[in-house]
C-alpha cells in the first residue's frame, strides 16, 4: 500500500491539494473499504473514524510550517470546532464533490471546511496584509 501511495505522489506536480484527496482513493481501492465516520477493522488494519479519533490522537493541523503563535492559537481552537469540522468534513459530502469534478464551489467548500476552520479568518487577513506589504 505504501508503494502505491508513494507512486501516486510521484505522479503529481507540487500543489496544495489536501492529503485526503490524494491518499484516500488509493487506500480505499487497496483495502476495499467503504468510507464512513465510524472506525473499521479490515485485514488487521484498524482505520480510526472521525467520531473515535479524539480518543486516540490529537490533530496538530500541519504545524510543521506554522509559527509558534499560530500553533498555540490553532491548538486552543481544536476542541471548540471539532463537532463543526466533523459535520463539514463528512466523507459523503467530500465523495459527492469528488464525483462531480473540481468546480469553484467544491474548491470553496474545501477551503472553508479545512483551511478556514483550521487557521481562522485572522490568519488569512494577516496573510493578505503581508502580500500587500510585499507588493509595495
Amino acid at each position: 500500500m505504501l508503494s502505491k501511495l508513494l507512486e501516486q505522489r510521484e505522479k503529481r506536480d507540487f500543489d496544495l491539494t489536501i492529503c485526503n484527496t490524494i491518499d484516500t482513493p488509493v487506500i480505499r481501492d487497496y483495502l476495499k473499504f467503504k468510507q464512513s465516520r465510524e472506525s473499521q477493522c479490515i485485514e488487521n488494519i484498524y482505520i480510526v473514524g472521525m467520531l473515535e479519533y479524539p480518543k486516540y490522537g490529537e490533530h496538530f493541523e500541519c504545524n510543521s510550517w506554522k509559527s509558534y503563535e499560530n500553533y498555540t492559537l490553532s491548538k486552543s481552537r481544536v476542541g471548540k470546532w471539532w463537532k463543526l469540522k466533523c459535520k463539514l468534513r463528512n466523507p459523503s459530502v467530500i465523495n459527492f464533490l469528488e464525483r462531480n469534478g473540481e468546480t469553484k464551489i467544491s474548491k470553496m467548500y474545501v477551503f472553508l471546511a479545512y483551511d478556514l476552520l483550521d487557521n481562522g479568518i485572522v490568519y488569512f487577513i494577516k496573510r493578505f496584509k503581508n502580500k500587500l506589504k510585499c507588493k509595495k
